[in-house]
């Protein structure tokens, strides 16, 4: 049977994105100001267009803005201009083929596979979510994280955002060691005794610094401490890992299936955390949530700050998906920026998020807010 060339690619817009932060957003590694993401749009022979998105806080493994475009300019999408859109596996191998592996180029890929699903869900007629099997849940927990500003403050802000809804708290650590004590302990009574409460160091401690300090917050009734050495470094993980009796996540050090069998083999963690924005996508999230379930790893769910169409991303497998534990790191980009880059609005509120039941994703570029945040577009198409 011949596939329709209806859905052959046949040519893509990337863009460079960048929109400010309505606060400096400060981790252990560095501080943004912007959310410097990188839009990609395929589309279809038959004008079918699906919507990808690559983001990332700071500069990840050496992966930029700049670095993102470029490998989707020259690389990932001449690789997939001018095939069938439905044909992922296909389109997979002839991406990985190009580096030699699922760790080259993991934010485009990530934005190539999310567009790929847009495009199979609005072909369809139908959701994401129901491609994905269909949902198990209609509502979805979300947290917030507390960036690292000083303890008086952070505990402020965490009694106002309990208030507002949200499902549970995180404290941004990694810094100075009594300084993120400090914040927890502050946080802790801010919120009450029972209110979930989870620390990330973003990779900020050393392995015998993280036993040291988590120690003890541990006191502090933490839910899990996420990524508290930094990723290359599974031995110190699972040393904190055997050592302490609070949850332990990957985060950083899990970018795809392989990473997870890894974690699991070192018994380095708990828990894995999926991004779908910076990591393979849906694709490669499907194949994380199959090796940790093999492995008896746990599996939450991180952002990154995506803009819109990532988000609506992430809820949608979300959705779809019993594997990942609630709640999730991310309810909408207004959350954190002063603007977003689609017509409709990301369904969120009092700390519940909910995937949009239209086709794909269901979400839409509006054209006013990319031409007012782009820093830089390329339109390719296929001969």
């Amino acid at each position: 049977m011949t596939l329709s060339r209806d859905l052959e690619i046949v040519s893509a817009d990337v863009w460079m994105v960048s929109i400010p932060y309505r606060r400096a957003y400060g981790i252990s590694q560095g501080t943004a100001q912007f959310g410097k993401h990188v839009v990609l749009k395929l589309t279809t022979k038959g004008g079918i267009v699906g919507l990808g998105e690559a983001a990332l806080v700071i500069p990840e493994r050496g992966n930029t803005q700049e670095s993102i475009f470029s490998e989707l300019q020259h690389y990932l999408v001449p690789a997939v201009l001018g095939m069938n859109a439905l044909e992922r596996e296909s389109l997979w191998w002839r991406m990985d083929h190009i580096s030699l592996g699922r760790h080259a180029f993991p934010f485009g890929k990530a934005a190539v596979d999310q567009a790929l699903w847009d495009i199979a869900g609005r072909s369809a007629g139908l959701p994401v979510f129901r491609l994905l099997g269909g949902p198990v849940r209609d509502s979805i927990g979300v947290s917030r994280s507390l960036p690292t500003v000083p303890p008086a403050e952070m505990a402020e802000a965490a009694t106002r955002l309990a208030a507002d809804g949200y499902k549970m708290l995180t404290v941004k650590a990694g810094t100075e060691p009594e300084k993120d004590l400090a914040a927890v302990r502050e946080v802790r009574a801010a919120i009450g005794p029972s209110f979930p409460l989870e620390v990330d160091p973003n990779q900020g401690y050393r392995a015998d610094t993280a036993i040291s300090v988590l120690g003890k917050m541990e006191h502090y009734d933490l839910q899990s401490v996420e990524q508290p050495c930094p990723w290359w470094d599974l031995d110190g993980m699972a040393s904190v890992t055997a050592k302490l009796s609070v949850p332990i996540i990957a985060d950083e050090s899990v970018m795809n299936e392989v990473d997870t069998l890894e974690v699991a083999r070192r018994r380095a963690a708990h828990i894995v955390c999926i991004r779908l924005t910076c990591a393979g996508g849906i694709t490669i999230a499907e194949k994380i949530v199959a090796v940790a379930g093999a492995a008896g790893l746990g599996v939450s769910m991180a952002s990154r700050h995506t803009f819109g169409v990532g988000t609506s991303a992430i809820h949608h497998f979300v959705a779809a998906c019993p594997a990942v534990q609630e709640p999730i790191g991310y309810g909408s980009p207004l959350e954190r920026f002063a603007a977003d880059i689609i017509q409709q609005e990301i369904p969120f509120a009092n700390g519940v998020a909910r995937p949009i039941d239209a086709p794909g994703f269901g979400v839409d570029l509006d054209p006013a807010a990319m031409e007012r945040y782009n820093v830089g577009h390329v339109h390719l198409a296929s001969d």
